[in-house]
């Protein structure tokens, strides 16, 4: 057995620093630490920014995980905001690049949230297909895809055989720090 590799100390506002906080902020708010989140997510955006400038990709990826806060906490609050960071990230030239799928996929699964499931579904079907060019037809996102738009489309047929014309918006309550989330 060789000796301890150390990995070299890096600045803090390092992309590899930046990546770090954001996917900190991300899996705080799959916990439903909405606070938390949106403070990490905001810092890092902002060292991004600062360090690195608003059209740099590190910058682009850190605002879409700000943006999946909002989304997460308080969707109907939050269209403009996704939008706007869609926008840019969509903006950047080529559609390889992984987090321009993951941000038309917030997109899509936000429209689906605030009932405007005819605004989304051609956009989930656009996103299925650059997930099936660049990514495969078997890749773990794109069968996520898939299946999201199976679900919203069997959830709206049983919302409309039941007589309602637009899904309910979710209602969600967070409470973070010292317990789990209620």
């Amino acid at each position: 057995m060789g000796p301890i590799r150390r990995c070299p100390p890096t600045e803090p506002d390092h992309p590899h620093t930046l990546f770090t906080i954001a996917r900190l902020a991300d899996n705080l708010g799959e916990q439903q630490c909405s606070t938390e989140a949106a403070e990490l997510a905001r810092t890092a955006v902002e060292h991004a920014t600062t360090a690195l400038g608003a059209e740099h990709e590190a910058t682009l990826s850190r605002r879409l995980t700000l943006a999946w806060v909002p989304y997460r906490t308080v969707p109907h609050e939050s269209e403009d905001f996704i939008r706007a960071t869609v926008r840019d990230i969509v903006a950047v030239p080529g559609d390889g690049h992984p987090d321009r799928w993951a941000a038309r996929h917030l997109l899509v699964e936000s429209l689906h949230g605030l009932g405007r499931t005819d605004e989304a579904e051609p956009k989930a079907h656009t996103l299925i297909a650059l997930r099936e060019e660049h990514q495969d037809a078997d890749h773990p996102h794109t069968l996520r895809a898939r299946a999201d738009l199976g679900a919203w489309s069997v959830t709206l047929q049983s919302f409309l055989a039941r007589g309602l014309e637009r899904l309910p918006l979710p209602v969600v309550w967070f409470r973070c720090g010292g317990g789990h989330g209620r």
